[in-house]
């Protein structure tokens, strides 16, 4: 690119990347890329405030472990009128405002790809793990534990089916597994990969282990609570890799009291790092620290995506890892 043309785009990268040195690089030598160092929000406010009197930056970046509190107009609000791209790590979006994002014409992108979490189905779930290293490490060798499902033909119903639902979907059912699953709309036939669609009262009563794919939003906060359990078969089993909240935790706990629910699965809680004291004696409940996609991978390959997220983005002007639609047909 000529010195003597200015870059169509320009990026402000908050904190500094963690893998993808190179690449930034690389965006460097086609575009206008600034990278500042945060140590805490108030440096990040400081960083966009400095950039919008600059101008020429109508893109945000945030590499891993980087973001400082909410996306949100307090951050970023110095830029409207020049911000049309923010893409950050991670799935989940619930501490992002969307909704102000898309008001002033600004895309979000999430990394959902990179962060696909799918072990706590099969090894806490079917196979007892907990119950069984707890009896052995006691002395009891195989104590009380009965012979667990076996994956062929076990039903396993999925609530939510973007990118993580369907990469659930397919590694599940490479097991044996038969997938149902409940999302806001109806993928097109050609996308369900053989799952069966089926309504959310559907899902309750006919699987027997629910896995939760859906964002944290006022929709779903809670949408799996006290009322939902007694729908469900006796002894069903939920794993939630999204956010804690999307279950009533209180009413998870009274559930596997009763054995309503015989096993979780959590990665997630509702007050992080605060759990529930009987989730943590009980042995048929497998908990993660909300660690349960770090791998030497995921920090590269999230970075890496929301890289892609900005190419796309300037490539189509519409990048498929898009949760809203400033362009007039919102997906909130």
């Amino acid at each position: 690119m000529s010195p003597s043309v200015a870059p169509k785009h320009g990026i402000l990268v908050l904190g500094l990347p963690k893998s993808t040195q190179k690449e930034y690089a690389q965006l460097a030598e086609e575009f206008k890329v600034e990278i500042v160092e945060c140590k805490d929000r108030a440096e990040a406010i400081a960083a966009v405030k400095a950039a919008a009197e600059e101008g020429g930056f109508d893109a945000v970046t945030f590499p891993f472990g980087t973001q400082k509190g909410p996306i949100n107009e307090e951050l970023l609000g110095p830029l409207k009128g020049q911000l049309k791209f923010v893409t950050a790590i991670g799935a989940g979006y619930d501490t992002v405002d969307v909704k102000w994002l898309e008001s002033i014409g600004a895309w979000y992108c999430n990394t959902p790809v990179s962060v696909l979490l799918t072990a706590l189905i099969q090894t806490p779930g079917l196979r007892h793990a907990t119950s069984l290293m707890a009896s052995t490490s006691r002395g009891e060798w195989r104590g009380k534990n009965q012979v667990t499902a076996d994956a062929r033909g076990f039903v396993v119903g999925l609530l939510g089916m973007g990118h993580i639902g369907k990469l659930v979907r397919n590694k599940v059912q490479a097991l044996g597994m038969k997938v149902i699953y409940y999302s806001r709309k109806r993928l097109p036939e050609a996308e369900e990969g053989g799952a069966t669609y089926v309504s959310f009262e559907e899902l309750l009563a006919q699987s027997q282990l629910i896995s939760v794919h859906c964002p944290l939003s006022p929709a779903t906060y809670h949408i799996l609570g006290a009322p939902e359990f007694k729908k469900m078969q006796d002894g069903v089993m939920i794993v939630n890799t999204s956010r804690g909240a999307v279950i009533d935790e209180k009413a998870l706990v009274e559930a596997l009291k009763t054995e309503k629910i015989s096993r979780v699965g959590l990665d997630v809680f509702e007050e992080e790092p605060k759990i529930q004291p009987y989730l943590m004696e009980c042995e048929r409940a497998a908990l993660f620290p909300h660690f349960g996609s770090a791998t030497v991978r995921l920090q590269p390959d999230t970075e890496l995506e929301g890289i892609s997220n900005f190419r796309d983005w300037v490539a189509t002007g519409k990048p498929k890892n898009g949760v809203n639609d400033p362009l007039g047909k919102s997906t909130l």
